[in-house]
C-alpha cells in the first residue's frame, strides 16, 4: 500500500467475509497529526482505517449500467429518436437520431427547446398534439401517442409517431418532465396500389402479355392459346357477330397472324369453333 499523505485517502477492497462471500468495501485511510497519542508513540505515524461495505451499492450500479446499455441497444435497433421535455420551462433534450430523422445534426439545431419541435411540426397537426397532451396531463390518457408530420430539411414532410409519458410531477401535481420517442412511419403512410386480381380462365379477356408479341408487334400464335381458351374467346366473339363473321372470312389456315383489339386470336379457335 502506498504511503498516505495528510489528506484522507480511499481504496476499494475486495474481501471475503466469514461466510466465504465476496464483499466490496471502501477503505478510508486517515493520518493522525499533532496528537498526544502520536507524541507518546515517539512521533511514529499513526493511521485510522475506516471500512464501509458498499457491496449492494456496487451491485445496484452494475444493474443500472446494464439497463442503460440495454436501452441504448433497443433505441439503436429500432432507430428511434428520443426526447425529454421540461413542461414548465420548455427545456428539451433530443438525441442525435431525433435530429437525423429530419435531416439535421444535433449540433445544427442546438440549443433546443420546445419551440424547436413546434417549428418543425406541421401547423395543422399542432392542435391535435396539444389536445392529446392535455388529456394525458388530466389523466384521461395513460400516455401521449400521436402521428404528426414534420418538415424535413429537404422540404418534404415525413410522418412521425410521437409517444411519451410524464415521468416527474411537481409538488402541486402538475407535470414537470416528459420523456418519449419519435419513430419514422413515413413508408407506412405512403398510398399502396390496389391489389390486382389474378386473371381467371372465366374472364372474357386476358391481360396484356408482352411475351406474346414479337419485336415487330405481331402476335406469337404459339403463345396465344395459353392466354385465351377457346370457350372464352368464342363467348367474346359471339357478342360481336358482324365483326366475327368479317374476321373469319379474312382468316385462313395459313401463317397469317391477327389480333383483335390487341388480343391474340389462335386460328384453331376461329376455324374450328
Amino acid at each position: 500500500m502506498e504511503r498516505a499523505n495528510d489528506q484522507p485517502q480511499s481504496f476499494i477492497w475486495q474481501l471475503i467475509d466469514f461466510k466465504g462471500q465476496k464483499v466490496t468495501a471502501e477503505a478510508k485511510l486517515i493520518k493522525f497529526n499533532q496528537d498526544a497519542l502520536v507524541d507518546r508513540l515517539d512521533h511514529a505515524p499513526t493511521y485510522l482505517v475506516a471500512l464501509h461495505n458498499i457491496t449492494q451499492q456496487e451491485k445496484d450500479h452494475a444493474e443500472l449500467e446494464a439497463e442503460r446499455n440495454a436501452l441504448k441497444n433497443i433505441l439503436w435497433g429500432t432507430a428511434a429518436g428520443t426526447w425529454e421535455w421540461n413542461v414548465q420551462t420548455g427545456e428539451t433534450r433530443f438525441n442525435e437520431r431525433w435530429a437525423d430523422m429530419v435531416g439535421y445534426q444535433l449540433k445544427e439545431i442546438s440549443p433546443t427547446s420546445i419551440d424547436t419541435w413546434m417549428a418543425l411540426c406541421h401547423p395543422d397537426d399542432l392542435p391535435y398534439s396539444k389536445a392529446m397532451l392535455d388529456e394525458h396531463f388530466a389523466g384521461k390518457r395513460d400516455a401521449y401517442d400521436v402521428e404528426v408530420r414534420m418538415r424535413h430539411r429537404d422540404g418534404t414532410w415525413i410522418w412521425v409517431q410521437d409517444r411519451g409519458r410524464v415521468v416527474d410531477w411537481d409538488d402541486d401535481g402538475k407535470p414537470l418532465w416528459m420523456a418519449g420517442t419519435h419513430s419514422d412511419i413515413t413508408p407506412a403512410k405512403r398510398p399502396k396500389p390496389a391489389p390486382r386480381r389474378p386473371w381467371s380462365r372465366r374472364d372474357s379477356t386476358p391481360p396484356y402479355c408482352p411475351a406474346c408479341f414479337t419485336s415487330s408487334g405481331n402476335t406469337r400464335m404459339d403463345a396465344a392459346p395459353s392466354l385465351m381458351p377457346a370457350r372464352a374467346l368464342k363467348k367474346f366473339m359471339d357478342s360481336h357477330q358482324k365483326r366475327y363473321a368479317t374476321m373469319r372470312a379474312r382468316f385462313s389456315r395459313s401463317s397469317t397472324k391477327m389480333t383483335f383489339k390487341g388480343l391474340p386470336i389462335p386460328s384453331s379457335v376461329l376455324l374450328n369453333s
